[in-house]
């Protein structure tokens, strides 16, 4: 008898280090947990190890990662017919981005995420 209201949704997650401007991407699987106390899930990485847990409160979301930290972020649903949503946030060392579009779209989609800003090395007013 199933008496847990789980989901699960594949996603894409990028993370940016902030001070090298380095991103890295990987695909996830996505656990959702709608009848906790704690609205959130975990994301698992492509050998079904946790990566990140997360909470919502709203629009609000609370993403725990072992190797990056704690990030406080916000969620913003683009199509609910489709599902479609993504969830940005940011701590003082990396940037954090996760939806269920595939990477290509999300590419497409959020080149700004991508772009790696230049370094100044003169005369930088």
């Amino acid at each position: 008898m199933n008496d847990r209201y789980l989901s699960w949704q594949v996603a894409t997650v990028v993370i940016k280090d902030k001070l090298n401007n380095e991103t890295a991407a990987m695909r996830a699987i996505q656990e959702n947990d709608y009848m906790s106390k704690k609205t959130g899930g975990k994301i698992f990485h492509e050998n079904l190890e946790e990566v990140c847990q997360f909470k919502f409160a709203g629009d609000d979301v609370v993403v725990k990662c072992k190797n990056f930290g704690v990030f406080p972020a916000k969620m913003k649903i683009i199509s609910i017919f489709k599902g479609a949503f993504n969830i940005f946030g940011q701590n003082q060392e990396y940037a954090f981005f996760i939806t269920n579009l595939n990477l290509e779209k999300m590419k497409k989609d959020y080149p700004e995420f991508f772009k790696i800003k230049k370094k100044c090395s003169y005369n930088c007013g």
